[in-house]
């Protein structure tokens, strides 16, 4: 066989493995959501359409495969691009938009992650460190930096823009977020989610906003 041929082979083969292992990601997800950390890795195969065998050459086991799940579900937090969309808007409109993105990242958190994330404590005590840095630490992070922003340039009267943005996380998430962390409820609409996170700029700029000065 002519070596250059074989070795065009194999690198074409190589994105087909990726595809599998991002296929089998996305169906172990929707399963975690669904059933929880108890699923068979024999549905999860069944679902994704592949031999126990293909699962197992990409995951060691099925820890291996719910880390690679919440490691995927983390990296879904605020990307750069979206941090520059954000600058480009009115700061109100984009406290919304942020707002709106961020809870409905925690409701997907609150619906099921926590729960696969205790599973896992007893074998892996750092995990839960590790997926609030990737995701939830890096959104608060960024709400943080908009606010202080905000008063930086006179939009906003903050003395503590990381007490103000805990004042407004509690605005959008409320008592909902802990009947869907404790299963007592189903997770929030888009529309409940939109209403919620609206309401909640809408008080904070109420008791944060910048007065216009007087003309007298």
């Amino acid at each position: 066989m002519n070596t250059d041929t074989a070795v065009t082979r194999r690198r074409r083969g190589r994105p087909k493995s990726k595809v599998t292992r991002e296929a089998i990601v996305a169906v172990a997800r929707e399963l975690f959501l669904e059933i929880g950390p108890d699923v068979p890795i024999e549905v999860i195969a069944t679902r994704a359409r592949i031999s126990k065998p293909l699962l197992y050459r990409q995951f060691l086991d099925k820890d291996d495969l719910m880390e690679a799940v919440l490691q995927r579900e983390a990296e879904q937090s605020i990307s750069q691009q979206q941090e520059s969309t954000y600058a480009a808007m009115e700061f109100t409109e984009a406290l919304v938009a942020f707002g709106v993105r961020y809870v409905g990242f925690v409701n997907d958190q609150l619906r099921g992650w926590g729960h696969l994330i205790v599973s896992l404590l007893p074998r892996h005590p750092d995990l839960a460190r590790r997926f609030f840095e990737k995701g939830p630490a890096r959104e608060h992070a960024y709400l943080i930096a908009l606010i202080a922003a905000g008063a930086a340039e006179k939009i906003l009267v903050v003395d503590n823009p990381a007490e103000a943005a805990g004042d407004l996380l509690g605005s959008w998430l409320g008592i909902p977020g802990l009947e869907i962390n404790l299963r007592a409820r189903d997770p929030m609409s888009e529309d409940e989610i939109a209403m919620r996170v609206e309401r909640g700029v809408a008080r904070f700029m109420q008791f944060h906003a910048a007065q216009e000065p007087s003309p007298y």
